[in-house]
């Protein structure tokens, strides 16, 4: 076969017996056609180098090839790609994570979710990048299945109550792309999908999603959650307090908390402290055995006295943070409203 490409050269000298039909064969080159064959040589390696995709094959499997695609350099501009002295895979960087954001579906809020385009790094020891090329509805209220409006869960018949973490899921076979939703941080994935990334977790109770709506890592509850009003009606004591957020369970995320305490006779100064459960627990303080607050009232009149304030903190796997007071009686009380959370999704 006429080797008419520089890919058709071959690695062993004595396999190119021609250029393009020219013979390079032992005792039968004339001049001219020494003089053609370099000619053939040199338009072929000038064909080769001049486009704009630089290719290198595999050494033993030539079907393996890697591209380097300079078209969309600017004409006369020369880029330069320094290498670190240091061995290197080339991946995306760990944690990397772009677009890929959740919204209520607003056709039915109560059981579907709306994924935007995006990409992310995978969570393997080395990543590779998974890009959602076309948004995506899942259905919480199916099972999965591959594809847009087609069902999201992942465990089963449909999402019950509680929370359920969103992965962008790829099969390394084929490269497709989709998204499902599971309790579990380590689901079982569909059959051939062996690549994943939590993008995120929602929220489902009385058999609805919460609406939220998401900015990056901030996710903010479409209502406000009352979620403690009064603490056991007055009087919660002194001692540590675990109390449960409206936030996803099973990662740590930063509750965004309104909280608010109130005196409504004359016990002069009351302190609350707010801390994540990650933290030591202390005693709620102010003045010369230390100070260690978040809000504090001083109720010297027996007037009904007020402190509020809002929060971040975080929580630990449960959705808890904790409360402490500095002294109770049956006229003191906090309570605390949860409107969204912080979630890094593995950066």
């Amino acid at each position: 076969m006429a080797k008419t490409d520089v890919n058709q050269w071959s690695e062993t000298a004595a396999d190119n017996l021609d250029i393009n039909d020219i013979s390079l064969a032992e005792n039968v080159m004339k001049p001219p056609a020494v003089n053609n064959a370099f000619r053939e040589m040199m338009a072929q390696l000038k064909a080769y180098f001049k486009s704009s995709l630089f290719r290198l094959r595999d050494g033993t499997d030539e079907t393996k090839l890697l591209d380097f695609d300079i078209s969309g350099i600017t004409t006369g501009t020369t880029r330069t790609i320094t290498v670190p002295d240091i061995d290197y895979t080339l991946a995306p960087p760990r944690g990397h994570i772009y677009g890929l954001t959740l919204s209520n579906n607003s056709t039915d809020a109560t059981n579907d979710i709306d994924i935007a385009i995006g990409e992310a790094a995978s969570d393997d020891a080395v990543p590779i990048l998974i890009k959602l090329a076309s948004g995506l509805t899942k259905r919480l209220d199916a099972a999965w299945a591959v594809g847009t409006g087609n069902g999201g869960w992942l465990d089963g018949a449909s999402m019950p109550n509680g929370t359920g973490h969103a992965f962008t899921i790829r099969r390394s076979d084929t490269g497709v792309v989709d998204v499902g939703f599971s309790a579990s941080l380590t689901p079982t994935l569909p059959t051939n999908y062996d690549q994943k990334r939590r993008i995120g977790s929602i929220i489902r109770v009385s058999g609805a999603i919460l609406a939220f709506s998401q900015n990056d890592d901030e996710f903010l509850l479409g209502t406000v959650d009352p979620t403690l009003t009064e603490a056991a009606g007055g009087n919660p004591g002194s001692s540590a307090i675990l109390r449960a957020c409206q936030v996803p369970s099973g990662i740590k995320v930063e509750a965004l908390l309104g909280v608010g305490l109130r005196d409504q006779s004359a016990d002069g100064a009351v302190v609350l402290l707010l801390t994540s459960p990650d933290q030591t627990d202390v005693v709620a303080a102010i003045g010369a055995s230390g100070t260690r607050f978040s809000l504090t009232t001083d109720n010297e009149s027996g007037n009904d006295a007020r402190a509020a304030g809002e929060f971040r903190k975080r929580t630990d796997t449960s959705r808890q943070v904790r409360f402490r007071l500095s002294g109770s009686d049956g006229d003191i009380s906090y309570s605390f409203c949860t409107y969204g959370w912080i979630d890094t999704r593995g950066k």
